[in-house]
């Protein structure tokens, strides 16, 4: 579905990056190349259609898609991308429709499946769904529902509810298992569209406008106006390490990233990150390292400090699929001599011969 040039309050109900984009702009090449000074920003893996982010257990990254960056309830199967950033695969046995938003339900407390991959997107311009990619690959449908149609954002907090905001509804959402329900308004027409949950479960959402706004894991209004950007702002909150701890966000109509601060302070920490509707989306890894979607170049990248956070990243199983074999040491070789925090399996900056020998250490 193309989004419309200016849309009324009537023809809210459109995909995450459908109105993400109507928000404000139509995609311009980057004006820069990426820059964050004293940080290392280079390709991580090639993704067609990348739109929001999700975290996996071993390394590796859960990508939703769209192929039009303005917004679509087209078909298709998200993608699986490896630790180290290959291989790409499509996940689930049939596609499934506007597959924008993406969460690992790690227990299975949501989808009752442990290891089931949660996807949400429009199956109409009124109706949205939460559907499960079971570790069979089977999918099914969890939820279905015309209150919250238009899912922009979508993650687990600490205690285990699956915790959601939806743009048409103006509301942040949460479950754990049963139907959904809404754990606080936002205020008028705020059209939230990226979300990030703190360790203390408070959490963080930007809208349209560009406004981000904390709110506590009950829904209590924790601070109305953290920070105001002239435009909308793709949230993450580093782990430790060269990013510290504070919430990072993209603007996107200026390719900028800023470190935001306790007291909301905003400082430009990068730029040449695209403008209008290139980036899709931002998430930290374990170990400080940053991931950048960018939709219209179909390329994820990957901006690393000049160490890691935590030491041993991942285990030599560099891709998660059980057995340590030709795939891990292509991944590793691919990111031969950079700080990729994903292949540098002891922890000192570089990948290099030492993270060889552990690997070929554990082989089979």
């Amino acid at each position: 579905m193309t989004c419309p040039v200016a849309p009324t309050r009537a023809f809210r109900v459109l995909s995450a990056a459908c109105v993400t984009a109507t928000a404000l702009y139509l995609f311009t090449a980057p004006a820069a190349a990426q820059s964050v000074p004293g940080f290392t920003v280079s390709p991580y893996a090639s993704v067609i259609d990348p739109i929001r982010l999700a975290r996996g257990l071993n390394g590796e990254l859960f990508v939703g898609r769209d192929p039009n960056p303005a917004g679509s309830i087209t078909p298709f199967k998200v993608w699986r991308v490896a630790a180290g950033g290959s291989p790409v695969v499509e996940m689930g046995n049939t596609a499934i429709s506007d597959p924008d938003v993406v969460a690992l339900d790690v227990d299975g407390t949501i989808s009752g499946t442990p290891g089931s991959l949660l996807v949400a997107g429009l199956i109409s311009t009124t109706v949205g769904r939460i559907s499960a990619i079971k570790p069979d690959g089977s999918v099914v449908t969890l939820f279905e529902s015309n209150q919250w149609a238009n899912i922009a954002a979508m993650s687990f907090d600490h205690a285990g509810r699956l915790v959601f905001i939806a743009v048409e509804s103006d509301s942040i959402w949460v479950t754990t298992g049963r139907t959904p329900v809404v754990l606080v308004d936002l205020p008028g027409n705020a059209d939230p569209l990226w979300m990030t949950i703190a360790a203390d479960d408070s959490i963080y959402v930007s809208d349209a406008a560009g406004t981000v706004r904390i709110y506590a894991s009950d829904g209590t209004l924790l601070n109305p106006l953290l920070v105001d950007f002239p435009s909308p702002v793709a949230l993450s909150i580093a782990p430790g390490g060269p990013f510290g701890t504070d919430l990072h966000a993209l603007e996107r109509s200026s390719g900028k990233l800023f470190r935001v601060n306790a007291q909301g302070v905003a400082t430009q920490i990068g730029q040449g990150f695209g403008s209008g509707i290139a980036v899709s989306d931002i998430l930290f890894g374990p170990c400080g390292e940053l991931y950048v979607a960018m939709n219209p170049t179909d390329q994820i990248l990957v901006v690393n400090g000049p160490t890691c956070a935590c030491g041993v990243v991942a285990g030599a199983d560099l891709n998660g699929d059980g057995v340590v074999n030709a795939a891990d040491l292509a991944a590793l070789l691919g990111a031969w001599g950079t700080n990729n925090c994903s292949a540098d399996l002891n922890g000192d900056g570089t990948v290099n011969a030492a993270d060889l020998s552990i690997l070929l250490g554990a082989w089979g």
